[in-house]
């Protein structure tokens, strides 16, 4: 008895310390239009093809595209590594579950030589619902570094041609 008492007070902890506890910052939609929108001086046509080639070469898939609209939607997706350093102590595995990423990209042409882009990222976790409860976490990305980077890789690619 006192052994399945101290199994449920491990996972009452674990629990606790790995879910209960996180918090994720709020953040306001005008933030996330600020960091998520850039506008780039080559034209319309330069920009589309190069998003495409960036895309592709960050490995992801790509799922929808319309040139008139200028909507590119893509996917990526991995395997994470095996669980939680907390589980291997008892001796159980935690599996691992997919991540896929999606992008979805909006450009727009300002005129002959400005073109918009507008980002949305999201990251889905597809867990295993038998350690936490849920089967599919969605995230959207607010994490300016990673949209600056992604801006970083489009400018290099236009750069390449």
């Amino acid at each position: 008895m006192k052994k399945i008492t101290l199994i449920a007070l491990l996972f009452f902890v674990y629990g606790i310390i790995f879910n209960g506890c996180t918090r994720r910052a709020v953040v306001s939609s005008d933030y996330i239009q600020r960091i998520s929108t850039t506008i780039i001086s080559d034209s319309y046509g330069e920009v589309y093809a190069a998003s495409l080639r960036m895309l592709q070469r960050q490995g992801f898939v790509i799922q929808n595209t319309d040139r008139e609209s200028g909507v590119i939607s893509a996917k990526r997706g991995y395997d994470t590594g095996t669980g939680s350093f907390l589980f291997s102590l008892f001796g159980v595995v935690e599996p691992p579950y997919r991540v896929q990423e999606d992008i979805s990209m909006i450009l727009t042409r300002m005129d002959y030589i400005h073109t918009k882009v507008f980002v949305q990222l999201e990251k889905t976790n597809f867990a295993n619902p038998a350690f936490n409860g849920r089967s599919v976490l969605v995230e959207h990305i607010s994490d300016y570094d990673v949209y600056r980077n992604l801006f970083a890789a489009l400018t290099l690619e236009l750069e390449k041609n």
